[in-house]
């Protein structure tokens, strides 16, 4: 996975009409970073992002601050593609998940973007964290994978 794209936003409206914004008392602190990732890999391998398995991080002055992911969209296979994106309607990313359609399980590079929320206006350095286990037991894993 890696960053093909990022925005910065105030804004953005989800599936079933559900908004992520900047409070407006505080648009001149934060904003919402919707960045858009690239995901190379096998053709006809089916994947599965949680929202909870991304946080983005990055340098804001000489702090380093993280941000979980408040939304996901569908995949696509091309970076200009319409992707409908689910928000949480709790802070928090629950249990939203998104998987590969057949189409998209079909390609060997697909889109998706992550939605992270009050994101400083000044900062450096953008880095995105993934983290899914590498097992299906119940807290057991044999390690991380990227």
């Amino acid at each position: 996975m890696e960053i093909a794209e990022i925005k910065y936003v105030d804004r953005v409206e989800g599936q079933g009409g559900v908004t992520l914004k900047v409070p407006p008392d505080r648009l001149n602190q934060f904003r919402i970073a919707f960045v858009t990732i690239r995901v190379k890999k096998p053709a006809g391998k089916a994947i599965t992002v949680a929202a909870a398995d991304l946080t983005l991080h990055y340098n804001h002055g000489g702090s380093q601050e993280v941000a979980p992911c408040e939304g996901i969209s569908t995949f696509s296979k091309n970076l200009d593609d319409e992707r409908p994106l689910t928000i949480y309607r709790q802070s928090g990313p629950g249990w939203v998940k998104q998987t590969t359609s057949l189409r998209s399980t079909e390609a060997t590079e697909v889109y998706f973007d992550a939605l992270f929320h009050l994101i400083e206006p000044e900062i450096r350095e953008v880095w995105l964290c993934v983290a899914q286990p590498t097992t299906e037991r119940g807290f057991l894993t044999s390690g991380w994978q990227r």
